[in-house]
């Protein structure tokens, strides 16, 4: 039985697949809610092109490094060593 879907599905799986980190998958799905929908181009484009370090983000997947912190994308090496430096500082 074929169930049909909307745009909103797959952009929301999209999502869901990039924020685990699962690229090729969130791709794929992005690509799929634009070809139901060519109006949402601009939400598809968000999956398809990262962006880098210091970029402005509002969600994880958004970024390269899939990691974003008060609206800028972060590398994770930078986060690492925050995190090793807070390590010291408070253990």
């Amino acid at each position: 039985e074929y169930i049909e879907t909307t745009p909103d599905i797959h952009v929301a799986l999209a999502q869901t697949y990039a924020e685990l980190g699962d690229k090729t998958k969130a791709i794929k799905e992005a690509r799929r809610a634009g070809e139901l929908n060519p109006s949402i181009a601009d939400e598809v484009e968000k999956f398809i092109s990262q962006r880098g370090d210091n970029a402005i983000c509002q969600n994880n997947f958004e970024c390269n490094s899939n990691l974003c912190i008060d609206g800028n994308c972060v590398s994770r090496g930078i986060w690492q060593k925050f995190l090793v430096w807070f390590e010291k500082f408070f253990g």
